[in-house]
Order: C-alpha cells, then structure tokens, then sequence
C-alpha cells in the first residue's frame, strides 16, 4: 500500500504497458478527512483468493433456445458427428436413422450437447424409439469394437479422427485426461521436494562422517532416508511426465498440451497402474477402512497439512474438488459416501465453504480498496470527471467511493471484479459509510444509510477474527456443532464452526482496547456482525439492547 501524499497535485500512473504508460495529473479535493493507515494489522496473513472464473471459448456455435428438444434437429447432428469422425456414408445411411453413439465417444470427442439433448428426452433407450429403431453403440468398448462398424471404421489407421482411441482401453474423456495429468504432476512435485528435503536433510544432520551416524535426520544407513533405493521409485510415468513438462513451469503447466504431447498408453497406465482397470491398487485403503468417524479423522488431518501451505484456518471446510486436486480422491469419495461434504462438515465442527468464502473475498474487497484510496487518494475519483464541477462536500468528510470506470482504467482488475461480486459500488459505499456520485437517475438507494462506520477499522476487525480462527483446533472444535442453547457462555463464545463476531468480553481479554472501543463506536456487537455477514451472540446483542436504553 502507498501512503497518501500531501503534495496539492498527483501523478495517477495507469498500467496499460510496460513500454507506454498513461498518466493522468488530478487535483486532490480540500476535503478535511483523510485515510488512516492500517498499523495495527498483521503482515504474515496470507489471503485465500479466489480464482477467477474463465469461461472456455465454444467450439462450435450455440443452438437457438428449444433446438434440442426437436427430434429432426437431433437426428440431423447425430449424422453430422458420424460425418465429422470420417465415418462415410456406407455406414451411416440416409435412409435409415444414425446410431446413437455411448457416453464414453460423446465425452472423448467433447459432444456435451449431444449427452445433454440425449439426456434431456429420456436416455439413448428412449431417443432410440422416437428415431424410429436407430441402433445403440454398446457401452462396453471391447463388445462396441466387435459389433459396431462406427467404431471399427474410428479405429482404423487411415482415419484421422481416430487418435487417441485404443483397442485395448476404453476412451478417456478429455477433462479425465486433465485430471490424470495434474495428479501426476502433482505427485512428481512432492518427488521433487521429498528429494531435496533429503538432500538438504543429508547434509545439514549432525554426522562425523559422511553417510551419518544414525543420529541425524538424513543418514544413509541409519533411521534416515535410505540413499541405496533404485532409482527407479520415480515410476517411468513420472519420467514421462517430466519428459513433457519444463522443470521451471511445473506450477504453470498447459495440461492440454501435456496431453497432446502424451501417448495414450502413458495416460492408460496412469488411470490403471496395475495393468488391469479394476485392479486392486497397493496404496488403497484396505476393506471396510473407512467409517464417519475416520472420514471426519481424515479431513482434519487434511486441512492441518493444507494450512502449512495455503495459510488458511485449518477450521475452514475445502471444497471436494479441492481435495481431489491435492491428490486425496480417497478422502473425497469417502466423503461424498457418508452424507456429503455439508453434513460432514457440520460433523467435524468446520466452518461451510460458502460462509469462509464470503468472509475471505469481503476481506479481499475492504483491503483493495483501501489500498486504492491510499494510492489514488480518497477523493480523486469524483474529481476526474470533467464534466462534473468541483464540489466542496457538506456532509462531514465522508470518504467517496471511487467510480467503477476510474478502477477499470487504472489497472484494479482484482478490485472491479470484488466490487461488482458484492452488489456493485452504491451498496459497498452505504455498507462502509461512504459517499458515491450518482451517474443515472435511479434513486432506489438514495439516503439509505446504515450508520456510522470506518472502512479501516472493518479490516482491522476481520484481521483479528482470522487471526482468532487461526488458532482454532479442528479437533477439538468438532463436537461443538451439537451445542444447544443452554450450554454454556464459554463454550458458545469459543466455538469455531462458524464465523463469529467477537464479544466486547473477548476483545478485552485479548488486549484489544481499541478494537472494543471502536465496536461501541461504531453501534455494538450485533449492528456490525448484521453489516458484515457475521455470526453473533444473541445474549451479548440482548445485553446491548438493555445497555443503550
């Protein structure tokens, strides 16, 4: 964050290029506030973002509304996909309707549209009869290769079409391919680091002679790591792997190239290490492992190792796809198996994914704009519109929020997509007690006010309760989901299954004078949790309610 200036004039530097840059010069309003600096803020805490959404580019144009629920329509693009694979003419007739290809083909030649109109008149059973008798590609691959000619005319060597399909595997869909390869990435990274920790281990343990003497941490012929193992523990599909992937971008991969770069016999070995598809695997959990009570003993284990990495409360919940990512499909089906992850969450005494979200991107928001401001200087905003006249403000030096086109041309992408993500600007800037310049004549929200309130002082606020939350035990917080109302005050006060606003109690305890001051500033206990989408206690929001009596 850059300190305000007290220069009268500020340069506004928008990154458009590295090689061009466009400045602006405004003049700073004599408004009377100015931003305080946030020095009371920890500068370990990593924020948890949350990525941006890419929508991927269609690859064949979209169908007008209700296309699909026309029967011709299906049936002209089912022979319009038979055509697209090479598969000619003396197999798909004109006279009688296309075959309906299996679930497996749709998905490897990423044919969702089709799966979706299938899907949407009953099944490939009932699209059958309303084709009038078409034929269905048996779902089994080795039983569709020997009885339909479709899938025989695919796997010739002349056809084009046909790459990536195998005789003897089944196809894999594209986004399995993705996720095969990111799972082994993911696995030759923890290689990676596992063979520096040994080395690092080997050389700095305290040892009298090289190889150790069984005391350190990286010996070779003691409880260390065993420097004889073969070489060949890096499986050769992690040999493979690094074949097509650079050492120095191995956080930064393009999977689809990955793939394209790969055999299809490399990505087979990965989805069946052990040469057959329903195999037992070595690393499998035996039968009958898993129950609630190891799901739940699993899942914390998971989120302690996750905060190392990501800086998140090990209370926060992950989402499933999260954990599958991290190489724990394991732990993600086990999850799904035994009631879902909301129900599992509410068992182990974590914190919804959607609560910890909002709670993240909020603090996210707060903290970006107040950098802005800082960096920008409260008012220039208002100020660059030139066909706005310079104003002196009459409404005791509330801050004004800056406008949505001045964020966008100034380079805070991050900050556009958070302001709209939460309402848009007018409602950010009654939420924080700020001002904003009208540029429509809708005045739906005009005059609507909140109270008073500091957008400092918010972030200060959140920084402490994640602070707080930081230090919560995800095991012994997981049975502090079945409190009822009559348990105790402390117990309540302490629990971490939810994101609760701090009691003026708790503040003080921790030596927070000043954060519990403000709170009473600012309207109590139970006026700012409702501001800011907290949990609050309801006896400490009844006992303010007597207090301002």
């Amino acid at each position: 964050m850059v300190p305000q200036g007290s220069h009268d004039e500020q340069q506004i530097i928008q990154p458009d290029d590295e090689n061009k840059k466009v400045v602006k010069t405004t003049r700073t309003s004599t408004s009377t506030r100015t931003l305080p600096e946030i020095s009371q803020i920890p500068s370990g805490i990593k924020l948890s973002r949350k990525r941006k959404q890419k929508r991927r580019p269609y690859k064949r144009p979209r169908r007008p509304s209700a296309y699909w629920s026309d029967i011709s329509n299906v049936e002209e693009e089912l022979r319009s996909f038979w055509m697209s694979v090479n598969v000619g003419t003396d197999i798909v007739s004109a006279s009688l309707p296309p075959s309906i290809p299996n679930e497996a083909l749709l998905n490897h030649f990423e044919r969702h549209d089709l799966r979706y109109a299938i899907a949407n008149m009953g099944g490939r059973e009932r699209m059958a009869e309303k084709l009038g008798g078409a034929r269905l590609i048996p779902g089994q691959w080795h039983v569709a290769i020997r009885q339909s000619k479709e899938v025989q005319c695919l796997l010739r060597k002349d056809n084009p079409s046909g790459a990536g399909l195998s005789r003897a595997v089944p196809p894999i869909a594209p986004h399995v391919k993705r996720t095969l390869v990111r799972g082994e990435v993911q696995r030759v990274k923890t290689e990676r680091k596992k063979v520096h920790d040994d080395i690092l281990g080997f050389f700095l343990s305290p040892s009298d002679e090289m190889g150790g003497n069984g005391n350190g941490n990286g010996n070779g012929n003691g409880n260390g790591n065993n420097w004889d193992r073969p070489n060949d523990e890096l499986c050769s599909i992690g040999n493979k792997v690094n074949d097509v992937v650079d050492d120095d971008d191995v956080d930064d991969i393009d999977y689809e190239v990955a793939i394209a770069n790969m055999d299809q016999d490399i990505l087979s070995e990965m989805r069946y290490p052990q040469g057959e598809r329903w195999a037992h695997q070595e690393t499998r959990n035996p039968r009958g492992y898993w129950d609630e009570d190891v799901v739940i003993s699993e899942l914390h284990s998971f989120l302690k190792c996750l905060q190392e990495g990501t800086g998140r409360p090990a209370v926060w919940m992950a989402q499933l796809s999260e954990i599958g990512n991290e190489g724990r499909n394991d732990l993600r089906l086990a999850i799904s198996r035994y009631g879902g992850a909301v129900k599992i969450c509410a068992l182990a005494g974590l914190v919804p994914y959607k609560e910890w979200r909002y709670f993240e991107s909020q603090l996210e928001l707060f903290i970006e704009l107040h950098a802005y401001l800082q960096k920008y200087d409260a008012d220039t905003s208002i100020m660059a519109n030139k066909n706005m006249k310079t104003k002196q403000r009459s409404d005791g030096g509330k801050l004004m929020f800056p406008r949505l086109a001045d964020i966008a041309n100034n380079g805070h992408g991050r900050l556009y997509d958070l302001v709209m993500d939460f309402g848009g600007r007018k409602i950010i800037a009654i939420k924080l007690n700020m001002n904003y310049q009208a540029q429509t004549k809708d005045k739906v929200l005009q005059g609507m006010s909140f109270g008073n309130f500091d957008l400092t002082f918010a972030i200060r606020l959140m920084y402490y309760i994640r602070k707080e939350m930081l230090e919560c035990d995800p095991i012994a917080t997981s049975g502090s989901s079945s409190l009822s109302s009559s348990e105790t005050e402390t117990e309540s006060m302490n629990s971490c299954n939810s994101i609760q606003m701090p009691t003026i109690k708790e503040l003080l305890q921790n030596g927070e004078k000043e954060l519990a001051k403000d709170v009473l500033k600012y309207g109590g206990h139970e006026s700012i949790a409702r501001r800011l989408n907290l949990n609050f206690d309801h006896r400490e929001a009844k006992r303010d309610a007597i207090g301002n009596r």
